[in-house]
Parts: C-alpha cells; structure tokens; sequence
C-alpha cells in the first residue's frame, strides 16, 4: 500500500522543521541574489566556514549552494515524498552543521573574555584583601560567567540545528 505524501499527512512538528529549512533555503537563495552589490567581481569575497576552515571565491560559492541550498533542499524532497531515507539524512545533515558550527565557536568574540575571566581571579585575590570568603566569592561569580558564556555560545552554535535534528530524529517513524 502506497502511503499519502505531501503537506496533509505530515506531523505537525515535520510541518514546522518543513516551513524552517524552506524559510532557511529562501533566505540562502536571497543571500546569492545580492551578490552582484559587492562589486565588479564578487566571487574572491564569498566565503563559508567549513569545519573550521574559512574558503573563500569559487569554493566559497560552491559551498553555499551545496550545503545551504541544494542539501536542504534535498531534505524537503524527501521530507514532502517520504522517502524512508529521509530522517538518516536529516540526522546525518543536522550532524554536519552541529559539528560544523562547533568549529565556528573555538575563533568566537567569547574566548578572549574567558581568558580575561580566569585571570580574574589572581587579580581578585591581590585586591581583596578580605580574606578567603571573600575570595571564594569571587571566583564562584567568574566560574558562574564563565558557565554561562559557554552556555550561551553553545545554544548560538548549536540551538536550531539541535532542534531540528530532534525533531527529525523523534518522527522518523513517520518514513518507514
């Protein structure tokens, strides 16, 4: 027995990870429209993170309709005809971008100002004076900071991508 394709049979949250990645390769796709505004030649200042390494012209380009445009378009094929591979591609996509934008936090705006934060507390210590409570306070506050930089990184890395994956991996029934 054929089993029904399209927008009606879907579960309500492939609906919503549906109307994301099509919002996401519209936006992609309007990212390559405005190419033209850099200048005589834009090619050399495209570029793309790829697992730490930024690539740039040609290979740039090339990466961002591979991966932004083409691989999730290809999701929504299969997410929309219910090919019984498609949740071990969507799991396998979600994956690569997770570990992909892991990479994008390693060269983030946060490091330096953990780096300052675990030097904080030599400098807390020298100018407390107060003794070890006081002390222990203060580096509760910087370890505190410190948890809460590496959390907020983290969800900026890793946040739609992880609920995307979620959601594709918590209804893969729904393509066998």
């Amino acid at each position: 027995m054929k089993q029904s394709t399209g927008w009606k049979p879907l579960p309500i949250l492939l609906k919503a990870l549906f109307v994301i990645l099509i919002l996401q390769v519209i936006f992609s796709l309007f990212n390559l429209v405005k190419i033209p505004q850099f200048g005589y030649n834009p090619i050399p200042q495209i570029s793309y993170h790829l697992l730490g390494f930024k690539i740039y012209g040609i290979f740039g380009l090339t990466a961002v309709i591979l991966l932004d445009v083409i691989g999730k378009s290809t999701l929504l094929v299969a997410v929309w005809r219910r090919f019984t591979w498609a949740w071990k591609y969507g799991v396998a996509y979600f994956v690569f971008l997770i570990v992909n934008n892991a990479f994008l936090i390693l060269p983030s705006k946060e490091l330096p100002v953990l780096r300052q934060l675990l030097e904080l507390p030599e400098q807390v210590k020298l100018n407390t004076g107060q003794g070890i409570l006081a002390e222990v306070v203060a580096i509760s506050v910087v370890v505190v900071i410190i948890v809460v930089i590496i959390l907020v990184a983290t969800a900026r890395a890793f946040g739609l991508d992880a609920v995307l994956l979620f959601i594709i991996y918590r209804k893969r029934k729904y393509f066998e």
